[in-house]
């Protein structure tokens, strides 16, 4: 799962946010009226809570399966501090960009939205104590929805 959070780690920009999975920065994003820019992310998060993703390799690959037919053109880089290699992709539409971050996040084998909801279904399950009886597979929430041991929320 890709979550946006607010930026400061670009000197130079006054709208930035940063796309983490994990405990990785995958992207950094300055932002402009219509579009954004959007970059690989090489250095740890400005708070110091994530890091880069372990493979820049692999993370400039997958952007740019998912990021260079959104953008107006793109290109590789190097950070001035230690030369790593990253990617920039210029005239990104704003409406697009979480929906690539979160391609992009899949595209890595980082935990996906429905994962998360999934992993927090199956906690509720279990604190609940299970289903409560032998021949039911599920705990009944209400309005007709039940949690199932797996964690998928069904109407039945």
């Amino acid at each position: 799962m890709a979550i946006e959070r607010l930026s400061r780690k670009l000197n130079h920009a006054s709208s930035q946010t940063r796309f983490t999975s994990g405990k990785y920065v995958l992207l950094r994003v300055v932002h402009f009226e219509t579009d954004c820019t959007v970059m690989t992310a090489v250095a740890p998060d400005d708070d110091g809570q994530n890091s880069p993703f372990p493979d820049n390799d692999r993370l400039m690959a997958a952007a740019m399966r998912v990021f260079a037919p959104l953008a107006s053109e793109m290109a590789e880089r190097r950070d001035a501090q230690k030369q790593r290699p990253y990617v920039e992709f210029y005239q990104v539409p704003l409406s697009v960009r979480k929906n690539a971050a979160e391609e992009l996040a899949r595209e890595l084998g980082l935990e996906t939205i429905e994962e998360q909801a999934r992993e927090e279904g199956r906690e509720i399950y279990h604190a609940l104590g299970g289903a409560v009886n032998d021949w039911e597979d599920a705990i009944y929430q209400g309005d007709g929805m039940w949690l199932t041991d797996d964690g998928d929320w069904v109407q039945r």
